[in-house]
C-alpha cells in the first residue's frame, strides 16, 4: 500500500479534514484568516472529503462482494456434503 492509499484509508485523515474545515471557519469568523486563503482551504477540504467518501464507499463495496463470495462458497460446501 503506498502512502496515498494509506492516507485515504486512515480514519485520522478524515478527522484532519473535519478539523481543518472547522478551524478554517472559526478563523474566518474572527477574521484571523483572509477570505482568499479561506476559500482555497475550503475547496481543498471539499476535494479531500469527496475523495475520502469515494474511497471508503469503494472499500465497503469490495468488502461486501468478498463476503458474498465467501457465503456462496460456504453454501456450496454445505450442499456438497
Amino acid at each position: 500500500m503506498n502512502v496515498i492509499e494509506f492516507v485515504l484509508h486512515d480514519p485520522k485523515a478524515a478527522l484532519a479534514v473535519i478539523a481543518s474545515a472547522i478551524l478554517n471557519k472559526m478563523g474566518a469568523a474572527i477574521d484571523l484568516i483572509p477570505d482568499d486563503i479561506g476559500k482555497v482551504v475550503m475547496l481543498a477540504n471539499i476535494a479531500l472529503a469527496v475523495v475520502l467518501a469515494i474511497t471508503h464507499w469503494r472499500k465497503g463495496k469490495a468488502e461486501t462482494q468478498k463476503l458474498n463470495l465467501e457465503i456462496k462458497i460456504l453454501r456450496q460446501q454445505v450442499n456438497d456434503k
